[in-house]
């Protein structure tokens, strides 16, 4: 679960396929009892695995991930960062692409109703060595 905190495993995960293992994505799904305050309390960075897990139940979000870009704009600016990226990315391909309009929600979501909340300055970096 603390793996998840970390974007570049995330990106290697995506980048190897276990995204598209049905097995895999059952796993995430029974790693929401970490939700319980009881087992989030034993979470050295609650809010960037939480956070992670809640996004990657999001399919678009799994194969946003796959980019290295991604996985950098998180490391470098926290979850809010990439949600604002994608749907910038999603915007800009709406317009080239002439989609309909809304289809690009997903990933972005979660920044816009605020459920990602940002960890301690810092706390990411503490990342290394943790798992």
């Amino acid at each position: 679960m603390q793996c998840l905190a970390n974007p570049l495993y995330l990106n290697y995960l995506a980048q190897s396929q276990y995204f598209e293992n049905p097995a895999f994505i059952a796993y995430l799904e029974y790693l929401e009892y970490f939700r319980q305050p009881e087992y989030t309390k034993l979470l050295t960075y609650p809010s960037y695995s939480l956070n992670a897990l809640s996004l990657l139940k999001q399919p678009a979000f799994r194969n946003d991930i796959m980019n290295p870009h991604i996985a950098k704009v998180m490391v470098d600016d926290g979850i809010a960062g990439v949600t604002a990226l994608i749907a910038q990315q999603r915007g800009r391909e709406n317009a080239i692409g002439g989609e309909a309009e809304g289809a690009g929600s997903g990933a972005g979501s979660g920044a816009a109703s605020g459920e990602n909340e940002q960890p301690a300055d810092g706390e990411m970096a503490k990342t290394n060595g943790r798992g």
